[in-house]
């Protein structure tokens, strides 16, 4: 989630994706750049 950077984003972007936040991975997946499953090392 630092990579998102999501403290930076307007308020207005944190309201419409709100949502987003209840699942960190998923959140990291679309906004933070993380590809592989937390269990599974980066290739």
């Amino acid at each position: 989630m630092l990579r998102s950077q999501w403290w930076t984003w307007p308020d207005d972007l944190i309201r419409e994706r709100i949502a987003d936040f209840s699942d960190p991975e998923s959140f990291a997946r679309r906004y933070g750049g993380l590809e592989t499953a937390p269990d599974q090392p980066p290739s």
